[in-house]
């Protein structure tokens, strides 16, 4: 039978008191009408066309206030296949700034249109092994601004508009994509003889006037949505805001990521987690999982980017 992509509970819960239950009832067996989770190794890995694939690993550990946390593997054997060919063994590359670390390939760059399977192997654990690929990019071919409102409130400037992003969705067959906007900047600051000094750019929270797809809207502020639901393209209602006295607005970036079939459904899965209420008692939320034997993401995806000024 082949494997059939899971869909895990979010949160895992253990009996508190188990130990001491287990100890009063070891001279006869008692069925305690409840599953007891193995702990399991937990991947997560998202990669992208000629850079180097990281994959954090972890693990499931049960914790005796109830509960399950995560613990860092920094033992493991992680392999990467190209088809049935071995790409790469990676290497653990410990973080730094309180970041995790994570296992990386030193050379080898993954392209589109492979098939990559991931191993990893640690002491005490079940193997686990998962498979994806890249897909091809989709161009954006139109990026425009329309009906842009603006209004000054408390010394910040406020952008009402509307953004159309359209994109060469290829016929014929099913794509799945993310797509994120994003707002850049430059600070500034005048100088004593009055010249301006501006700083390196960043980005800035846009706010969505209305959600373009409830369902499928994420904590990261992405969107996501199967072929082309429109044939005009997707249209956001946004704003932005910024200070004047402190930054110079800049360009509106669209990044359009066409993903594979697994980031898809485990993003749509963690923005639905998010809409569950939290208090009271809930169904519990599944996470999609395409981890064999384990628990997690590994999903290849490819991205372009187009820019555009807002009108002034």
């Amino acid at each position: 039978m082949g494997f059939q992509t899971r869909l895990l509970p979010f949160r895992l819960f253990c009996l508190c008191g188990l130990m001491g239950l287990l100890v009063a009832a070891c001279e006869e067996p008692v069925d305690l009408g409840i599953e007891i989770e193995e702990p399991q190794l937990v991947i997560s890995s998202n990669f992208f066309p000629q850079e180097r694939v990281k994959v954090r690993v972890t693990a499931t550990q049960s914790i005796l206030t109830g509960g399950v946390t995560t613990i860092d593997i920094r033992n493991a054997e992680v392999s990467l296949f190209e088809g049935h060919t071995m790409a790469e063994k990676l290497m653990y590359v410990a973080g730094d700034d309180n970041n995790p670390g994570t296992y990386q390939t030193m050379e080898f760059r993954p392209v589109v249109g492979k098939d990559y399977t991931l191993h990893v192997a640690a002491p005490g654990f079940v193997p686990v092994n998962a498979q994806s690929s890249i897909p091809d990019p989709v161009p954006i071919k139109n990026l425009s601004v329309r009906h842009l409102t603006s209004n000054s409130v408390d010394g910040q400037t406020i952008y009402d508009y509307k953004l159309l992003v359209d994109y060469e969705d290829p016929p014929g067959e099913e794509n799945y994509y993310d797509l994120r906007i994003t707002q850049l900047v430059t600070p500034y600051v005048i100088a004593y003889n009055g010249d301006t000094i501006k700083m390196q750019p960043q980005t800035v929270p846009i706010k969505y006037l209305v959600d373009p797809n409830p369902d499928d809207f994420n904590v990261s502020r992405s969107i996501l949505f199967q072929d082309k639901p429109d044939p005009a393209g997707v249209e956001l209602s946004l704003q932005s805001v910024i200070d004047p006295a402190q930054v110079i607005l800049g360009d509106l970036v669209a990044e359009l990521r066409t993903v594979s079939i697994d980031y898809y459904e485990f993003q749509r899965s963690l923005a639905r987690n998010q809409q569950v209420p939290t208090g009271g008692i809930n169904e519990p939320t599944l996470i999609y999982n395409n981890v064999r034997s384990g628990v997690g993401i590994f999903a290849g995806y490819n991205s372009v980017s187009e820019s555009v000024s807002l009108p002034r």
